[in-house]
């Protein structure tokens, strides 16, 4: 099998890191060989910096620091990660990637969209891309079951925004993007999400 690339989007509370780990039950079953990862991610020190720093506490408020932030750790993550599990064939499954920051930053905190969208430009497109959608209503309410503490875009203003944001990238972006409807119950969810990858994977 060849690598594949399979990114896993959408807003707090979407479901989409429930289901990502379902599907890798699923893959896991079918001895497909993959890893699973995220953004930002824990390996390379800058995720507890951006989650303790620049969400939680707000010490910098600038979105260029956030775009610059999250822009780092991702060059780390795909350097280090996503190109390699790619040249050994693996299937990556990553929670969170640059359609994030051109969501967060781009759309939302208002970085001239262009620019975001040149500085996401040098990172390798995924093979698919996974929108999980539903009002940002209920993604909020989930969000609030789960506890923990609030980060500066937990707020349903911002989910609101940042949802539309998604679904208008979901047009812009020329590349595999498929939306899934997350207002399912988690079983609809996944066959929905494993009948999409099947094709992609060869199985």
């Amino acid at each position: 099998m060849v690598g594949k690339f399979i990114v896993f989007e959408g807003i707090d509370g979407s479901g989409k890191g429930t289901c990502l780990q379902r599907v890798a039950d699923y893959l896991e079953l079918k001895r497909v060989n993959f890893i699973t990862t995220e953004e930002p991610n824990s390996k390379y020190g800058i995720r507890n910096i951006i989650k303790s720093e620049l969400l939680q506490k707000q010490i910098v408020k600038d979105a260029l620091v956030d775009l610059f932030a999250f822009s780092l750790d991702r060059q780390l993550h795909v350097e280090n990660e996503v190109k390699l599990a790619l040249l050994a064939n693996k299937v990556i499954l990553c929670d969170r990637y640059y359609h994030s920051t051109i969501a967060y930053q781009g759309y939302v905190q208002g970085i001239p969209l262009d620019y975001v969208l040149h500085t996401q430009s040098i990172f390798p497109k995924p093979d698919l891309t996974l929108i999980f959608d539903l009002p940002a209503e209920i993604a909020m309410a989930r969000a609030t079951d789960r506890g923990g503490p609030k980060d500066k875009y937990e707020n349903l203003e911002f989910q609101i925004k940042l949802r539309e944001a998604y679904l208008d990238l979901a047009k812009k972006l020329k590349e595999k993007i498929i939306i899934i409807d997350a207002t399912k119950n988690k079983e609809e969810i996944e066959q929905q999400v494993i009948k999409t990858i099947e094709p992609i994977l060869g199985l």
